[in-house]
């Protein structure tokens, strides 16, 4: 019995088709080498922090202060700790807090009225007379001074007086309230 031959072109599928088997893992593997033997590259890259100086004051936002008989007798009442002031700032040297208060008039409390005294100084300290009971004016004044950054916020407080009250006569029957703005302002230190 003769033996017929396998056709040729069956034989080169098959020869191909073992040579691309062999071929293409042959092929990843030289690349995995390669990329595994190749060094890391650094890339720098600059990155700038822009921190803009921050300097800002909060207060409470009113005090209703109501004079008992003895107290309008002596002239004067006063609250302890009556406002309390919230300064932060991210300058190196500090900020001072300055104050004034509004022009006198009709229905308002004249400036020199009122006296503000720094109860509780925060870690910074009560600037010019304002260790004591000092008289407000229409003009800003150094209240309060810090000599370094604040970033969390430092408390002030401060005692109110309202003087001479004999020049703030109640209307008869009735309550008459009397008013002043006063205006704190936070100003970074250079």
């Amino acid at each position: 019995m003769l033996r017929r031959p396998k056709p040729i072109h069956r034989r080169k599928k098959m020869i191909m088709l073992r040579t691309k088997l062999i071929a293409v893992p042959a092929l990843m593997g030289a690349l995995l080498i390669a990329a595994a033997g190749q060094e890391a590259q650094a890339a720098d890259s600059s990155t700038t922090l822009s921190v803009q100086n921050f300097t800002s004051v909060t207060s409470t936002a009113s005090l209703t202060m109501t004079p008992t008989l003895a107290e309008i007798q002596a002239g004067s009442v006063a609250s302890l700790s009556g406002l309390a002031l919230n300064v932060v700032t991210n300058n190196s040297t500090g900020c001072r807090v300055t104050v004034a208060a509004a022009a006198a008039g009709a229905g308002k409390i004249a400036p020199g009225d009122i006296s503000l005294k720094v109860a509780a100084a925060g870690s910074g300290a009560a600037a010019g007379t304002f260790a004591a009971y000092t008289a407000l004016s229409t003009t800003a004044t150094n209240l309060w001074n810090t000599t370094g950054a604040a970033v969390n916020g430092t408390d002030v407080g401060l005692d109110v007086q309202i003087n001479n009250l004999s020049a703030y006569p109640a209307a008869a029957g009735a309550t008459t309230n009397y008013t002043n703005t006063i205006t704190f302002t936070a100003v970074a230190n250079s």
